[in-house]
């Protein structure tokens, strides 16, 4: 639905019927391209309806993807399905004027897009072009439950059970005709089949192409107390902003046009709009205007005999005027020689025309609204360009001031964007996806805020109450570079981060992910354990990516055992893993500048390891491949040590052997000699150097960890007697026992004790080296 349920049509045809028919209902997230187009593809619906901007949109997103003119036909029918969900089959398009050739095409491709014509005091619908008989033009024939007609002078006449009883304050009489017929103040014209057909209106009003209602008459009136102008004629009939066309009084002696040249006139009436617009609605602000040759007169047949306009006549005799104000969706302006486009639909919101937003030493400025905005390139760099507080990348020729403004993962702390635009950005909240072309780099420089910002902030911490202009209070107290107003507008962001449901959370996960809003690297420390607090793996890597390729010191200790401990398994391991090889797999040269950081990844490794001792196989391989094939001496000492670090770190986490365990059937105690029982024959020697082995050192419990994939060998699990020693082989350099232990609750294990008896430890450690390399279990 694009509808909200304020609107009559939106509450009761879409909602209602909805009900009715036992439908899904789901609502736009917001009404930008990209948001219309992801939604449908979530959704999946098999009925749109809308008002004919956004079938507008969704026909030219589809022409961007497939040239509708010479591709094959399934091409573009693929492309339809792919940017509707698939599922799309019906579609009404009402409130103003689509062209006919862009319903053909989407009844072309299986969806059976309908023309209407409504009001509200019609509860919505009046009428409707049925499925597979849509006329060019036509507004369809009257739905059920409604009557239609034609006065007189073409005026369609309503009347019918959804009709409203009247208007407040009005008796019946005032407002509907004889038989309860009520005008509409629409003239048309009807076929033989009922259809309908609309030619002119008769009440003065009309519709933008976003369906808002707008009294031409109303605002024109606004201009009578100026004695400089002689005739005003608002056009917005179907178009996206309104404009003027102004016809001066040159007659009248109060009037200060006659001596005016045309840039002083320009001027002049520049600044009548920007006043008039002040006492106008957003939807009703006048954009731009041009001063015409001539009045509108009865010999061209522009004016009706009591002197009023007739609007269609002066639309056509006016038309390339009327289009010169309406060929492009943005204004161009340009700062140091780079083009800063700024939409049309921002010049309305803040009531002012394009002339007035102009160039000026460092930016852009409106001069008669006391604004101004930094936009200046940096000198090294041409593609780095600060916009107000932050530095923004560019990749393409010219900066799109409409990514920005709708964009909230671009404006969200900038502090001079919202002293330009003003808190009404928030209501701007378009698209949250990555802009192509406009890429966050970095601050500009540290923010000074009020006492207010933090009291405001807290509050809402208090409250949980999560809002855009809430986390951009937040971002504001992150560039302080103050820790106390950083870690209060962490605990903020953490509670959006804490709910993955939160409206706010992909906004907000997407801000923190980036480690360049803050030059201080304890700021930055305090920011990352925030962002990967509540994370799953693949966003984790993304997060770690970012900040340790930014900032090479941010792994203290502290961070490391954050990362550890928030970590489950071998879930993060990647990433660090693949951090290492970046760094091992550099060219010589460059190792040697890196070995500081690879001294930290294989700390976090180690203590990763340590805190999840199942990962301690698959690191320790992982490190004993740089210990042999490393590049350089220094990767090769490095994993050496990262070697004995993980053996110490494993070590610690089982602990020493239990001295003594009680036996829970007898009460009695016992120790490790106690469980042990050899085989006869066995030499003496190696009896005592296996005995004391197990009983004195963790090397039986860690075989049985490291070979079971996890269990934890404890005294009191094995039964008195339940390890038994036997003799495999028995060589000159060598003896290898089997180990057979016999558990409470934990099963059964084998594993082998090899005793050396003339190899070099030298050769013994290569041995194993490359047993742990090949993954091959030692027996």
């Amino acid at each position: 639905a694009f509808l909200p349920l304020f609107h009559t049509f939106g509450r009761w045809l879409e909602m209602i019927g909805s009900v009715f028919w036992g439908a899904e209902y789901a609502f736009m997230e917001n009404p930008s391209v990209d948001t219309m187009i992801l939604n449908m593809k979530l959704s999946k619906p098999t009925l749109f309806i809308s008002i004919p901007k956004k079938w507008l949109q969704l026909y030219e997103y589809v022409s961007n993807r497939v040239d509708i003119e010479v591709d094959d036909h399934q091409i573009i029918r693929e492309a339809v399905e792919e940017s509707t969900g698939g599922s799309l089959k019906f579609g009404l398009s009402a409130a103003g004027y689509l062209p006919p050739d862009v319903f053909q095409f989407f009844q072309g491709y299986g969806i059976e897009l309908m023309s209407g014509f409504g009001m509200t005091e019609a509860t919505g619908g009046i009428t409707m072009t049925p499925p597979g008989k849509y006329k060019p033009n036509s507004l369809g024939k009257a739905l059920p439950g409604i009557e239609i007609k034609l006065g007189k002078d073409g005026e369609i006449l309503i009347k019918g059970s959804y009709v409203m009883m009247g208007y407040f304050g009005s008796s019946r009489e005032e407002i509907f005709l004889k038989d309860d017929w009520l005008p509409t103040g629409d003239i048309m014209k009807m076929d033989d089949a009922g259809f309908i057909e609309i030619v002119d209106r008769k009440k003065e009003i009309y519709k933008n192409i976003k369906g808002e209602t707008i009294a031409p008459q109303k605002i024109e009136n606004f201009f009578r107390d100026f004695e400089s102008l002689k005739q005003v004629f608002l056009v917005g009939d179907h178009k996206p902003f309104n404009t003027v066309l102004l016809y001066p009084n040159y007659q009248e002696d109060e009037s200060p046009v006659p001596g005016m040249d045309e840039q002083q006139k320009q001027e002049y009436f520049s600044s009548v709009i920007v006043t008039i617009n002040k006492f106008l609605a957003t939807f009703e602000r006048i954009l731009d205007f041009r001063i015409i040759e001539r009045p509108f007169s009865d010999e061209q047949g522009e004016l009706t005999p009591k002197g009023t306009y007739k609007r269609r006549v002066i639309e056509k005799n006016f038309n390339d005027i009327i289009e010169s104000m309406y060929t492009r969706e943005h204004t161009s302006i340009f700062v140091s020689e780079t083009e800063v486009r700024i939409p049309n639909w921002f010049l309305r919101e803040k009531g002012c025309l394009s002339r007035d937003i102009i160039a000026d030493e460092g930016g852009i400025s409106i001069t008669k609204l006391n604004l101004s905005l930094k936009i200046n390139p940096e000198q090294e760099n041409k593609n780095i360009f600060r916009i107000g507080s932050y530095k923004y990348k560019s990749d393409s020729q010219y900066i799109d001031m409409q990514s920005l403004l709708t964009n909230p993962q671009l404006w969200i702390g900038n502090k001079e964007v919202i002293e330009f635009t003003g808190k009404s950005i928030i209501q701007w909240f378009r698209q949250q996806s990555i802009s192509e072309h406009l890429m966050f780099h970095s601050c500009f420089e540290k923010v000074n805020i009020s006492e207010d910002d933090r009291t405001s902030l807290s509050k809402k911490i208090a409250s949980r109450e999560f809002s855009i202009e809430a986390l951009h209070t937040a971002y504001l107290l992150i560039q302080t570079e103050n820790i106390e107003d950083c870690k209060l507008a962490l605990s903020y962001i953490g509670n959006i981060l804490s709910d993955e449901t939160n409206h706010l959370y992909k906004l907000t996960l997407a801000l923190i992910s980036r480690p360049n809003i803050s030059d201080v690297t304890e700021l930055r420390r305090e920011i990352f354990k925030t962002a990967i607090s509540n994370v799953n793996p693949q966003q984790f890597s993304e997060i770690f990516l970012n900040f340790t390729r930014f900032d090479k010191a941010l792994l203290d200790e502290e961070v490391i055992n954050f990362i550890s401990d928030k970590s489950k398994g071998d879930k993060n391991l990647d990433v660090i893993e693949t951090s290492i090889k970046n760094i091992v797999e550099q060219p010589v040269d460059r190792i040697a500048q890196s070995i500081s950081s690879l001294e930290s990844f294989f700390h976090l490794i180690t203590v990763y390891a340590s805190h999840h001792p199942v990962t301690f196989k698959r690191i320790r391989r992982f490190v004993m491949r740089f210990s042999v094939f490393g590049k350089t001496p220094e990767v090769r000492v490095e994993a050496v040590k990262t070697l004995a670090n993980l053996r110490n770190g494993l070590r610690d986490w089982l602990g020493k052997n239990q001295k003594f365990a009680v036996d829970a059937e007898t009460g009695e105690e016992y120790g490790w000699k106690d469980v042990l029982t050899f085989e006869e024959g066995i030499d003496a020697e190696d009896r005592q150097r296996i005995k004391n082995a197990i009983v004195k050192t963790p090397v039986l419990r860690e075989a049985i960890f490291l070979f079971s994939s996890g269990v934890v060998l404890r005294l009191d699990n094995v039964l008195p007697g339940g390890v038994w020693v036997s003799n495999l082989i028995a060589k000159n350099d060598k003896s290898i026992y089997r180990i057979s232990v016999q558990t409470r609750f934990q099963g059964s294990f084998d594993i082998t004790f090899h005793l050396n008896k003339n190899f070099p430890p030298g050769v013994v450690k290569e041995e194993l080296k490359w047993l742990i390399l090949a993954e091959t279990n030692l027996k």
